[in-house]
């Protein structure tokens, strides 16, 4: 009798695995109940001080930094949307080099979608061409690499292997795991029938350390994997009852075309982790907002952009994490939200002001 009911009970734990909307069962989910409530000071609470970097490009060679990436004391920039290009600067904000270039050869690219970068290689991923192109940290192109599919975005694995999310006019498979040669071993989410996957997409993969975490725009759920790309979890966010309900998830355009959109919250980019923190950017009834969450605390609060009312120690557009600093970007426009000023030197605001970018160190508190 005992025996029939684990059966029965291995069977439905099969069952339910196998219905469910994407393919990783994951046993360990939490769900993080997050304050969506405006509150003035709460970066003060995540942020220690703030630094800037002025980056001296050799001319104003991109419009905006859509993804940011720093190694061994290289830092490496990408303008998806405008130029579509790759650049590297030292830690004194130095240009170094570009990576590949458009056109039609094997060396060269025709619309970069993501990059990354390791000890090896710097790995610029071209959608329209299905291929990773291979770079020496000092520019000079090794290899190209063909895939079988359309990649939207991808993180590289300590053994070589990637994980990658896919585009809608792949099939199902959404998230995937390849080897070092871009073929597929492992399919580990789906899409739902409906969901179209909107292709005006930045940083879809974060990584703190050795864990990666892995989210779609509208989607409430944030995946955690291992440097080797084993599932280590899953987050499913709660903002407050304020979630976009699961019909009206399946793209921007979706939801726009309901006319009901600030209503809701929901996740800009993939969050970033540190310090036992979580910082997101986010949309919060229609605002443009960033939330701040202590695990430890278990609360948190958010920081709209509206009214300009922000102060310099509010993150506004974070990039790139490690163990004690995010580091976000900063331009004029940008800095025209922030109302409290104290601090700024005049040479970074002179800097901004000649059409020039920033990147600003946040060191989070522990």
């Amino acid at each position: 009798m005992r025996a029939t009911i684990a059966l029965m009970i291995v069977s439905f734990l099969f069952v339910a695995c196998s219905n469910k909307k994407e393919n990783l069962c994951m046993e360990k989910m939490e769900t993080l109940s997050l304050v969506t409530d405006e509150k003035d000071h709460v970066s003060n609470e995540f942020v220690e001080f703030v630094d800037f970097l002025k980056l001296n490009e050799p001319e104003l060679t991109f419009n905006t930094i859509t993804k940011l990436l720093i190694h061994k004391d290289t830092i490496y920039i990408f303008d998806k949307f405008g130029v579509n290009t790759v650049m590297s600067f030292d830690m004194k904000g130095n240009y170094i080099t570009n990576y590949g270039r458009r056109g039609k050869s094997q060396s060269e690219y025709i619309r970069l979608f993501d990059f990354d970068v390791d000890d090896n290689y710097v790995y610029l991923y071209d959608r329209m061409k299905s291929k990773m192109l291979l770079y020496s940290h000092d520019g000079k192109f090794v290899k190209d690499i063909s895939s079988q599919f359309h990649g939207d975005g991808f993180t590289v694995l300590g053994n070589g292997n990637f994980l990658f999310s896919l585009g809608r006019d792949n099939g199902i498979e959404k998230l995937c795991l390849t080897d070092s040669s871009l073929k597929i071993q492992k399919v580990l989410l789906e899409y739902e029938k409906e969901e179209k996957a909107d292709l005006l997409v930045s940083n879809l993969f974060q990584r703190c350390n050795d864990t990666i975490y892995y989210n779609r725009p509208l989607s409430d759920d944030v995946y955690k994997f291992s440097n080797k790309g084993e599932s280590l979890g899953v987050y499913k966010m709660d903002f407050d009852g304020n979630n976009i309900p699961d019909e009206k998830k399946y793209s921007y355009e979706a939801l726009i075309k309901n006319k009901d959109e600030s209503k809701y919250t929901y996740l800009d980019e993939c969050p970033l982790f540190v310090n036992n923190k979580m910082i997101a950017p986010i949309t919060n009834n229609g605002d443009r907002s960033i939330l701040y969450y202590d695990f430890e605390k278990k609360d948190g609060g958010v920081k709209s952009w509206k009214n300009k009312s922000l102060s310099i120690n509010d993150i506004i557009a974070p990039l790139y994490v490690d163990d004690i600093y995010i580091v976000g970007r900063m331009d004029m426009a940008l800095f025209e939200y922030i109302k409290v000023k104290d601090g700024v030197p005049d040479e970074i605001k002179s800097h901004m002001q000649e059409g020039n970018a920033m990147l600003v160190f946040y060191q989070m508190r522990k």
